[in-house]
């Protein structure tokens, strides 16, 4: 193959290697943290709140709620279920 193909190849596993990355911080963040939750067979992680289900993606760190896509990794989703809980 080229250079190019190479290149898209060492990019591709780069990435990869930040997606497992991530995925690790998160979860252990989300394992240390006192809600409930659920994870998906995807990596997905559910949160049961009075508003409805939250989804947090941890590979992505990005978290939807109501059809509403934000984005932060592990420390937003818990402060924003926290503040979420505060207001009501």
């Amino acid at each position: 193959m080229g250079d190019m193909g190479d290149a898209f190849r060492e990019m591709r596993e780069n990435y990869k290697l930040k997606r497992h990355a991530r995925l690790d911080k998160n979860m252990e963040i989300i394992e240390q943290c006192n809600l409930q939750y659920k994870i998906d067979t995807n990596y997905t992680v559910l949160f049961k709140t009075q508003n409805g289900t939250l989804s947090f993606y941890p590979t992505k760190n990005k978290f939807m709620i109501k059809n509403k896509i934000y984005c932060g990794g592990a420390k937003s989703v818990l402060g924003f279920i926290k503040n979420m809980n505060k207001v009501k």
